[in-house]
């Protein structure tokens, strides 16, 4: 029975207090937590334009290694293509 009081008398005694705030004080609170969350979400902001800017020059970095394979490539194929030819032209002889 005693638990049972003292549960309900701690209660109680939050729900006065929290009764017992001004309301100024209850809006310079919320006002302290807004400006919290504002700043989380602008330094999780930031953070997400970093990571983006990071990405895209990966991007780019990669595209640039892509085009420069495919230039390999092409000189590789036409050496190849040379080659095949002087080997045609031995066979003939």
């Amino acid at each position: 029975m005693k638990k049972h009081f003292l549960i309900l008398f701690l209660i109680i005694f939050s729900f006065s207090n929290s009764f017992g705030q001004s309301k100024k004080e209850q809006i310079e609170q919320l006002n302290y937590r807004v400006d919290s969350l504002v700043s989380i979400l602008g330094s999780e902001r930031s953070s997400m334009k970093q990571q983006k800017t990071a990405l895209e020059q990966q991007i780019v970095d990669l595209n640039n290694s892509i085009d420069s394979l495919k230039l390999a490539i092409e000189k590789l194929n036409l050496l190849i293509t040379d080659k095949e030819k002087k080997n045609n032209e031995l066979e003939t002889i």
